[in-house]
């Protein structure tokens, strides 16, 4: 075996110095930790209030969606539609809580309660969460023009500052306030 060989192979099985420079201190790691445990602590409150925001605008925007449904379901049906606050999901229950949920049909009869041969349009689960929903009744009736009963839901959650109301006037339509009617704070604590 020659020179040039005998380097050749020498260096193929090479092993490179282990090294311990390449790692932290506890120092350095300690550092790091109580930058992530201050950063963590600050950010916390508002990743609450956004998520607590955005659950609220979603249940809020749930809410007008289907009582823009039911209107022009009326409408286009050219009959009665009731949405009524339901616990089943099949039939209206007598509560003027809405967050456990409630359904849209069409009220053939004109009796303010589904029946089994009435057509069942939408049904909308339990609210998840801790938000309460109220409403001065069981039910809200569209006539054959889009005309309602008229009142205001409250959207209450943990936080005052993200309560709302869903103010329906007697021709059907809806819209979102941060007030009442009549510009008072919302109250939460209307309807039992």
């Amino acid at each position: 075996m020659d020179v040039n060989t005998r380097n050749c192979c020498h260096r193929a099985f090479h092993y490179w110095p282990v090294t311990y420079g390449d790692g932290f201190t506890l120092i350095e790691l300690l550092t790091v930790l109580a930058i992530v445990a201050i950063t963590t602590a600050i950010a916390t409150p508002a990743l609450q209030s956004f998520f607590t925001k955005n659950h609220v605008t979603s249940q809020v925007n749930t809410l007008l969606a289907d009582l823009n449904l039911a209107r022009t379901e009326a409408i286009e049906r050219n009959g009665e539609v009731i949405i009524c606050a339901s616990n089943n999901g099949i039939h209206c229950s007598r509560s003027k809580q809405w967050q456990t949920g409630w359904i849209i049909f069409s009220d053939n009869n004109d009796n303010k309660k589904r029946d089994d041969n009435e057509n069942l349009i939408r049904t909308q689960p339990p609210f998840k969460g801790l938000n309460n929903l109220q409403f001065r009744a069981t039910y809200i009736k569209f006539n054959s023009i889009g005309f309602s009963n008229n009142g205001t839901f409250t959207l209450c959650s943990g936080n005052p500052n993200y309560n709302r109301a869903i103010i329906i006037a007697r021709t059907g339509r809806a819209r979102l306030s941060d007030t009442m009617v009549n510009g008072d704070p919302i109250n939460c604590n209307n309807y039992s």
